[in-house]
Formats: C-alpha cells, structure tokens, sequence
C-alpha cells in the first residue's frame, strides 16, 4: 500500500482566544472534496477552553511551551 492509497482527511484550525472564552475560530477541511472549505464553528464561540495541556516533543519540552 502506497502512501497515497490511504484515505486521510486534512484539518486546519486556528482559535483566538479572549479572557476566558473562544473568541474566533476558523476550522479548514480538505481532502473530502475537490476544494478545501470552511466548517461551521459557532458552537464554538464562547466557549471557555478545556484544561489542555501542552505535549512535549521533538523540539520543546511541556515547560517550555506553556504560557
């Protein structure tokens, strides 16, 4: 099986984050159709966001990268 045989999807997304909220979100999908286009994020908007934390990898630790 060739890299190009596996079906994939491809997601970009970029968050704006105000005080404590969602203040914009703009989510991209490709490769489910012959152009790239823009999700519905409005159920996003205001919503405060999860205790994410960040992973470290090959080029900064978890310290490093949180803000």
């Amino acid at each position: 099986m060739k890299l190009t045989d596996r079906p994939a999807v491809t997601v970009t997304a970029m968050l704006t984050l105000g005080a404590h909220e969602v203040a914009e979100a703009r989510l991209i999908v490709g490769s489910v159709g012959s152009v790239p286009f823009a999700a519905d994020t409005t159920i996003l908007l205001g919503a405060a966001p999860a205790g994410c934390t960040p992973l470290s990898d090959g080029e900064a630790s978890a310290e490093y990268l949180r803000p």
